[in-house]
């Protein structure tokens, strides 16, 4: 990272041609102010792996690589623009392949034989800082104030990428909803701080006793959605119950005002199935509404 006293910059160059690589490193031996971490790969398939190991602050990523070019090659790196600045490294002729990839999200690009030090250190720079700023925007939008899950909008966007990732990797996943069944019980009897505060102590009980990746939100007033990919349709059960036992061990605690009486839907989609995200809500609401009880 560029904060501290350091000023450490982890740089993932990506560059298959020695030429073009030898330049590019006297580029960055040349930024001044910087402790420059290079880790070179050669091909798109090894920065895959780096990525996937170790942390980066910017992705220096040339077009041209032994196994892909072009935008093939943005599409493969496509999904971790949300992770990671990228700047691609193109020559003349792909200046244009630049462009739509800053259209699309690439944060910048440099035309090789163009590179200095100086412009090197600016578009690094404007990466790292613009993608903090993204980051910072996309998490104040994206997130549910009361109770820190992803909200509606939260989730529908990153659900969305999650289901089309889901596709591309032929994988089912598993969508889940839930509501707090005595939200409006525990307001009335308890005012309206008790009844946020059942809210908060559910979505807790869901980020503790769920897997790490998969995706939280409250969507509604006292409903939420969970969005669980690579799951297995015998997963749901295993999934409820363990929701179940955590919801009865809160009710047993007597140092509570009042218990929680949540009800849980899910619907399954396998990777052969035609599906939607808005399906798969359909059908997790009607077993919602069917009174399904943690």
């Amino acid at each position: 990272m560029i904060e501290g006293p350091n000023k450490v910059i982890k740089v993932l160059l990506v560059e298959e041609n020695e030429n073009d690589t030898r330049r590019l490193k006297d580029a960055l031996s040349g930024i001044k102010g910087f402790d420059i971490k290079l880790d070179h790969k050669l091909s798109l398939r090894t920065s895959l792996e780096a990525l996937v190991a170790d942390k980066f602050d910017v992705v220096l990523l040339d077009l041209a690589l032994p196994e892909t070019r072009g935008m093939e090659t943005i599409n493969k790196i496509y999904d971790y623009l949300k992770a990671i600045p990228i700047i691609l490294l193109t020559d003349v002729s792909e200046e244009s392949i630049g462009v739509q990839a800053i259209q699309i999200g690439i944060h910048d690009y440099l035309v090789k034989d163009q590179i200095s030090a100086l412009t090197l250190e600016r578009s690094i720079l404007y990466a790292i800082d613009h993608h903090r700023k993204q980051t910072e925007i996309r998490s104040v939008l994206l997130l549910d104030e009361l109770t820190k899950l992803y909200n509606r909008r939260g989730f529908f966007v990153l659900a969305h990428q999650q289901i089309d990732l889901a596709r591309r990797k032929s994988k089912g996943f598993l969508l889940m909803v839930s509501d707090l069944m005595n939200y409006d019980e525990v307001k009335e009897r308890f005012g309206n701080f008790e009844g946020d505060l059942a809210l908060v102590t559910l979505a807790e009980l869901f980020r503790k006793n769920l897997r790490g990746g998969d995706l939280v939100a409250r969507i509604g007033g006292n409903e939420f959605a969970i969005l669980a990919l690579d799951a297995r349709e015998t997963s749901a059960g295993t999934i409820m119950a363990r929701l179940h036992d955590q919801v009865a061990k809160y009710n047993s605690d007597k140092k509570n005002k009042y218990g929680l009486s949540a009800s849980i839907g899910y619907s399954y989609f396998a990777p052969k199935d035609s599906f939607s995200l808005e399906d798969a809500i359909t059908v997790a609401d009607k077993m919602v509404s069917e009174k399904k009880i943690l």
